[in-house]
């Protein structure tokens, strides 16, 4: 019985021993949690810092890109903004240009049609020259014709005139001759 009771005492004093062992491991395994979960912990916070850093790093990026983004549609409005400038001026040229052309045009236009007239004019005022020369040429030549004809008339009345005047000079001669018979040679004095 006293061998039963020391056994049993020693297996109490042994399962003692084992608890102890139990409670040590227990607390050892606490304290390894204890430490597993500051070290989770740890590494939860390391990493929240490592997303709250990638997360400003990326909003950084972000409002850097956003800026770039917008520096560049900036960029590309003012581009256009200019294109559109030159293009406004190029249209403006060209209408100017084609104001310019169109004014020439109708310029020339109408100095073709002043010249047309001109030259119409000219022809009419030369038909009309040339009946005018044939006009007056044919009045020359029938003044010619005239003047021949009065000359000739001139030279038979010269003749004439030249007869008469014998006639007359004959008739003051006989007349005289016969005033001198009648009234005597004195008769005029």
């Amino acid at each position: 019985m006293v061998k039963a009771l020391d056994r049993i005492e020693a297996i109490l004093e042994g399962m003692a021993v084992e608890r102890k062992a139990d409670r040590q491991e227990m607390a050892s395994l606490r304290t390894t949690v204890a430490d597993l979960a500051q070290a989770v912990e740890l590494d939860r916070q390391e990493r929240e810092a490592e997303r709250r850093s990638l997360a400003a790093q990326l909003q950084g990026d972000r409002q850097e890109r956003e800026a770039e983004r917008r520096s560049l549609a900036a960029q590309l409005q003012g581009e256009r903004q200019e294109r559109e400038a030159q293009w406004r001026s190029l249209a403006a040229q060209l209408q100017g240009e084609r104001q310019e052309r169109e004014a020439e045009r109708r310029s020339l236009a109408a100095q073709r049609e002043a010249d047309r007239q001109d030259i119409a004019e000219l022809r009419n005022t030369t038909t009309a020259l040339v009946e005018t020369v044939e006009i007056f040429q044919r009045n020359f030549e029938a003044t010619q014709r005239n003047f021949e004809a009065t000359q000739r008339n001139l030279e038979a009345s010269s003749r004439k005139f030249d007869q008469i005047m014998t006639y007359v000079t004959g008739l003051q001669v006989e007349n005289r001759r016969i005033f001198e018979q009648v009234f005597g040679p004195d008769f005029d004095k």
